[in-house]
């Protein structure tokens, strides 16, 4: 299994070789990992430069997250969270 640098740097290599991105899906994460992965997505995007934007996470990891549609990330770029019902546990990441 990859360790949670490793995710960072392979999902940003999907990120900037495919429009969209499929999403990521934190399926057997605790609440805790998910927010680790999130967070180093968004701090390797930001070290490479994508422009991460927004942030499109499912409201049931939403919830569990506590985020909520229009608050932007303390991370890097500061991406702005959007909740959207039918995602479930996955998150979308944009970039510019």
């Amino acid at each position: 299994m990859a360790s949670t640098p490793e995710l960072a740097e392979a999902f940003c290599q999907v990120l900037t070789l495919t429009r969209p991105a499929p999403p990521l899906t934190l399926m057997n994460h605790t609440v805790d990992e998910a927010a680790e992965v999130i967070q180093a997505v968004v701090d390797r995007c930001h070290s490479a430069g994508l422009g991460l934007r927004v942030l499109v996470i499912g409201s049931e990891l939403a919830e569990e997250l506590g985020l909520a549609d229009g608050r932007r990330l303390k991370h890097a770029d500061r991406p702005e969270v959007r909740v959207q019902a039918d995602l479930g546990r996955q998150i979308r990441f944009e970039i510019d």
